[in-house]
């Protein structure tokens, strides 16, 4: 699947290789030689959610400069590039200190009430620790009670990284969201939690989760 995954993206004329390339990069998706330099192209397009797209894909793939250049577009004046660049670095794993720096930058920059603040605060809680991790963490739980489903889905998303039993409260209370995928985020966040402090979540915590689905 992931072959004819990439097929679509290296296929110009496909009418889905934006979602093509998303795929690939939440696959972890390795460059394969002599696809380099497609990717590559279109990490150079401009500010669009393609652009972002590639060099995660790039940064995976351990490109020099990818991740550099993916934060780079935190400082885009088009808030479609920050949404995409925030998305793409809170899934990757470890990014550098540079880059963290750029990160936060970008948080202090960002207004309240822009569509990327929500990413930018779930990538910076996410890479964060000590006093930023905490402001980043309370700032984006705001985003728990918002009208817009995107925002909602963000926040379990984060939490299924960086949450504690102290979040399962809220996450259980999103196990009843209007939307599936939230629903769906939020229990795998639960999940995710219950790996990490197994022995901190009660019975009747995975009773509840259980009843949803």
């Amino acid at each position: 699947w992931i072959e004819k995954i990439r097929d679509v993206f290296l296929d110009n004329g496909a009418p889905d290789r934006s979602q093509a390339i998303e795929s690939l990069a939440k696959l972890g998706y390795t460059i394969a030689d002599g696809e380099e330099e497609l990717f590559e192209r279109t990490a150079q397009l401009g500010n669009g959610p393609m652009t972002a797209r590639a060099r995660w894909v790039l940064a995976h793939s351990h490109s020099e400069n990818a991740e550099t250049q993916l934060a780079e577009l935190l400082k885009s004046d088009e808030v479609e590039a920050r949404d995409g660049a925030a998305h793409a670095l809170r899934h990757l794993p470890i990014i550098s200190s540079a880059s963290r720096e750029t990160l936060f930058a970008a948080v202090n920059r960002e207004s309240a009430g822009t569509s990327a603040r929500v990413f930018l605060l779930s990538a910076a809680a996410v890479h964060a620790e000590g006093e930023r991790l905490a402001a980043s963490k309370a700032e984006l739980l705001e985003y728990a009670a918002s009208t817009n489903q995107a925002e909602r889905f963000e926040v379990c998303e984060a939490l299924a990284e960086v949450g504690t039993n102290d979040d399962l409260s809220l996450l259980i209370r999103l196990l009843s969201d209007a939307d599936l995928d939230v629903r769906l985020a939020a229990s795998y966040a639960i999940l995710r939690v219950g790996r990490r402090v197994p022995r901190e979540i009660a019975l009747l915590d995975w009773t509840v989760v259980g009843l949803y689905f």
